[in-house]
C-alpha cells in the first residue's frame, strides 16, 4: 500500500499579489489605422479610466469601440494587475461591427 499525503498535510499554494517596480504601468492603445496612443495608469485602476480617456481623445463613443488584449475583449472593471499585464503591453481598439447579414 502506498502512503499518499492526506489533504490535511498537503500544502495549499496561494497566488501572491504581483510585485511591481512602480505603482504605474505604461500601456499603448493601437487603433485600426495603426496609430498608437500611450497611457500611464495605476496597476490597480480599472481599465475603464484608460478606455474613457482614449475615446475622449479620439472623439469616439465608448460603446462604439471594443478593446482587446491578445485578441480577447477587456471589461471596463478589470485592472492591469488582474489581467497580468506587463509594462508596454499593447491594447487594440476596434470599431464595433454591426450587420453582416445577407438578405
Amino acid at each position: 500500500m502506498t502512503n499518499l499525503p492526506s489533504a490535511a498535510t498537503t500544502p495549499v499554494v496561494e497566488k501572491k499579489p504581483a510585485v511591481h517596480e512602480s505603482s504605474h504601468v505604461n500601456l499603448k492603445v493601437k487603433s485600426q489605422d495603426g496609430t498608437e496612443t500611450p497611457f500611464k495608469i495605476k496597476w490597480t485602476s480599472p481599465l475603464e479610466v484608460l478606455m474613457r480617456e482614449y475615446c475622449t481623445q479620439m472623439s469616439l463613443e465608448l460603446n462604439s469601440i471594443v478593446f482587446l488584449l491578445d485578441g480577447r475583449p477587456i471589461r471596463a472593471h478589470q485592472t492591469p494587475d488582474q489581467l497580468e499585464m506587463e509594462d508596454g503591453d499593447l491594447i487594440d481598439a476596434m470599431l464595433h461591427q454591426t450587420g453582416g447579414a445577407i438578405i
